[in-house]
């Protein structure tokens, strides 16, 4: 029979209601926001970027690459202006795949910017269809693995393809920005960092997604902003500055959270918070 004392508080695992309790804080609250400068300005991996100033910006389940290139028209659109537009976009994106130090020779296997034009069976490029005989770009983030995998290019060439690949698909926990500077918080709460054979590793895809904001020069996401994991323990990456939900959570202080989300950050078995 189940405990009558347990609540959905203590069991809850979900990453993202943390993140954004957490975010409820800093945006609600000026003591949330000074107590979390404070834990991010004693962290001597992290560069000092915050005033805890009330103007703050911040945003989660962060898909940017997604959302500009949707901006740039719709997806159904037969518009040949639109079509140019994402032509351009992807170029420059691709100009960023190719500087990619892949521990090979310099300068070896780029991508070739023929590649974007259209080709029979490219995985760049729909099929077309009952409602668009035309075919066209896809957004990098629909790239078929197979697609990529099985069309005829050398592998590291379908491996920058595939790091543009999950660029686009990511979503990282967390973007603050004070101005042109700002945090990006990868946030965990049981699982560790993700990777897989194919040579994902989501630490590197969320660097490889600031240093494409910055060479897309995507407005307002362009300026100084780090990488930073959140965690239960240890690092889920040696080379990313890491924050504990205990330091960051002791820093914010009861005082400066409603009594609700103080009750689930304390309560959480998944965070496992001494508070």
């Amino acid at each position: 029979m189940t405990d009558q004392r347990l609540t959905y508080a203590m069991v809850n695992r979900e990453e993202r209601f943390f993140c954004m309790l957490l975010s409820h804080c800093l945006l609600a609250n000026d003591g949330a926001r000074q107590g979390f400068a404070k834990v991010v300005e004693e962290n001597q991996e992290i560069p000092s970027l915050f005033s805890a100033s009330p103007d703050l910006a911040l945003y989660v389940e962060v898909a940017a690459l997604r959302d500009f290139w949707r901006h740039l028209g719709n997806p159904n659109s037969k518009n040949p202006d639109v079509e140019e537009k994402r032509l351009r976009f992807l170029r420059k994106a691709v100009d960023w795949a190719n500087t990619l130090d892949l521990g090979g020779a310099k300068g070896c296997a780029l991508i070739p910017f023929e590649l974007l034009e259209k080709s029979p069976g490219s995985p760049l490029w729909t099929e077309g269809g009952k409602s668009s005989h035309e075919p066209k770009l896809w957004s990098p983030a629909r790239w078929s693995m197979k697609g990529l995998d099985e069309f005829p290019l050398s592998k590291p060439c379908a491996k920058r393809l595939m790091r543009l690949r999950w660029a686009f698909n990511a979503k990282p926990d967390i973007l603050v920005l004070e101005g042109r500077r700002g945090l990006l918080i990868e946030a965990k709460v049981e699982s560790g960092g993700g990777s897989n054979r194919d040579g994902y590793d989501q630490v590197q895809t969320q660097r490889d997604i600031l240093s494409l904001w910055k060479h897309l020069e995507l407005p307002g996401l362009d300026g100084t902003i780090h990488l930073v994991t959140l965690g239960k323990g240890r690092p889920l990456n040696k080379e990313a500055p890491h924050l504990t939900w205990q330091s960051v959570l002791e820093g914010i202080g009861k005082e400066n959270m409603d009594q609700f989300t103080w009750e689930c950050f304390r309560d959480s078995e998944a965070l496992g918070v001494d508070l």
